[in-house]
């Protein structure tokens, strides 16, 4: 047997025996046949240590002349097998991963198998607002599918598109007492159900006292409708007052783009000026300090006539007041003035008549010799119908005689009312002819007017504001406001129109 080997074996041998102190002798000998692994006996003296019996264990192997047969039967390892712990746990019994190594992750979440949505193939699918086969802006369906602004579209394949109608709301003018009647209105029929709501705010006239308020109304106007109508009720105060007003306002509007979404509403007076019997009236609010000059001043009443200004020594000029314009003149006794023949409908109306009304809202500061405030007549005189003024007297002309009346030191060169009622068919003298100021009686005044007198209208004799025919006559001061009627006032309509043209004695 090879040198090695033995080494070998006898080196198993040593460490199967379980000894560590005495390494096994080995004695190499030759058979008789001078061959080297004819016959070898191993001897193995293997120590113990101290506290061992000492007992040694001989063991002799015998070659059998097959090489290693015989060593290797003699080193069958009899030992403990492995000390490593054997793993009970359960056999992963999991998918064998067949990926690459480092590959991405597979994705085993469901197949998509809906359709693929498409902006412009004219379906309607999940996340559009229309489809209206093409990718257009401008035409109701734009480039993302939505809707814009201004439109509408259908849900049918594809979509229909088409403009959306205005929505506005207007106005209205009522007499106090009355109800209002707001309108509001669509561009065109209503493709959709219009909704909106409306509210009332106040302006000078009051939730309550003045009408019925309004809050979060809502309203809807069908599928084809075009107008809807609000009612609103105002409240009669029985006080002569200014227009008063107060407005409409619509919120929240659907299916419908919002025009005009605010409107005034116009209370008037449920006692506005008198008309019962109106001749001519003249608000001269043609022009305020910073206008051009008017040509002319114009009457408000049926089949008007317009009054020429006649411009003298930088007189009449126009100004503007907190109740209105008006005209002004800077002296006593100047010329400029606003005339007309009264050949027309003042004699018609007035000539001969028993009953007249002169109304003229001013300011005099001073006078020179009787200055005229509304004059029908000639260049001097009394004048065929007029209303004066000298110092703190109020005067009337009346078929070419004078009566005046005091005037209340408390009215003197203030901003006043004047009004003068004829009526000489009443019994009593002083009933005849009756003075006010703001609305108040002034007295019996002095002069006796005669029973059923008339008035004479001359052909050829003027009407005119401020002046004579003639000139010279004009106040220091301003008039903002001049009528005329046919008809004798009651005391209550005097009252009621110093009350309005106090406050207001401009156009209403």
């Amino acid at each position: 047997m090879p040198r090695s080997r033995l080494l070998v074996a006898g080196a198993l041998a040593w460490a199967l025996s379980g000894c560590f102190f005495n390494p096994p002798t080995v004695d190499w000998l030759d058979d008789a046949g001078g061959s080297e692994d004819a016959a070898v006996v191993l001897d193995a003296d293997v120590g113990v240590p101290p506290e061992d019996s000492g007992v040694g264990i001989d063991i002799g192997v015998v070659d059998t002349g097959t090489p290693d047969s015989g060593l290797d039967a003699g080193l069958e390892d009899a030992g403990p097998t492995d000390a490593e712990p054997t793993d009970t746990g359960p056999t992963d019994t999991g998918p064998t991963d067949a990926e690459p190594p480092d590959a991405d992750p597979v994705d085993t979440g469901p197949v998509d198998t809906g359709p693929v949505e498409l902006c412009g193939d004219g379906v309607l699918q999940a996340g559009e607002a229309c489809d209206d086969m093409n990718q257009v802006a401008g035409d109701g369906c734009n480039l993302s599918c939505a809707v814009e602004d201004g439109w509408y579209c259908d849900d049918q394949a594809p979509s229909r598109c088409g403009q959306l109608p205005v929505l506005t709301i207007g106005g209205a003018t009522v007499l106090e007492g009355e109800e209002a009647t707001v309108v509001v209105t669509l561009s065109a029929p209503a493709p959709l159900p219009v909704e909106f709501r409306w509210s009332t705010v106040d302006g000078t006239a009051v939730a309550t006292a003045d009408y019925t308020p309004k809050s979060g109304v809502l309203v809807t106007i069908p599928v084809g409708g075009q107008s809807a109508d609000l009612l609103i009720q105002t409240a009669a105060d029985g006080v002569p007052e200014l227009t008063e007003t107060f407005s409409v306002e619509l919120a929240a509007i659907t299916n419908a783009v919002p025009g005009a979404t605010s409107a005034t509403i116009d209370v008037g007076d449920d006692n506005p000026l008198v008309e019962r019997g109106l001749v001519a009236r003249y608000f001269l609010d043609e022009a305020g300090p910073m206008d051009s000059p008017p040509a002319a001043v114009h009457d408000a009443a049926a089949d008007p006539l317009d009054l020429t200004v006649v411009y003298n020594g930088g007189t009449p000029d126009f100004i503007e007041l907190g109740t209105g314009r008006g005209m002004e003149w800077n002296r006593a006794g100047r010329n400029g003035r606003a005339e007309a023949s009264a050949n027309n409908k003042v004699r018609t109306r007035l000539d001969g008549s028993r009953t007249a009304t002169l109304e003229v809202v001013t300011q005099v500061l001073a006078d020179d010799n009787a200055s005229r405030l509304l004059y029908i007549g000639g260049s001097t005189g009394w004048g065929d119908l007029a209303m004066l003024i000298a110092g703190n007297y109020l005067y009337m002309g009346f078929d070419g005689f004078q009566y005046s009346w005091s005037i209340p030191t408390s009215a003197r060169r203030q901003h006043v009312v004047f009004t003068i009622v004829v009526d000489t068919t009443r019994q009593s003298s002083n009933d005849r002819r009756i003075a006010y100021v703001n609305g108040q009686s002034m007295g019996n005044g002095s002069g006796v007017l005669l029973g059923n007198s008339q008035i004479d209208i001359r052909s050829d004799h003027a009407l005119v504001i401020g002046n004579t025919m003639g000139g010279g006559r004009s106040p220091e001061g301003h008039i903002t406001y001049s009528a005329i009627y046919d008809e004798a006032l009651t005391p209550a309509e005097v009252q009621q129109n110093a009350a309005l043209l106090l406050q207001r004695d401009d156009a209403w």
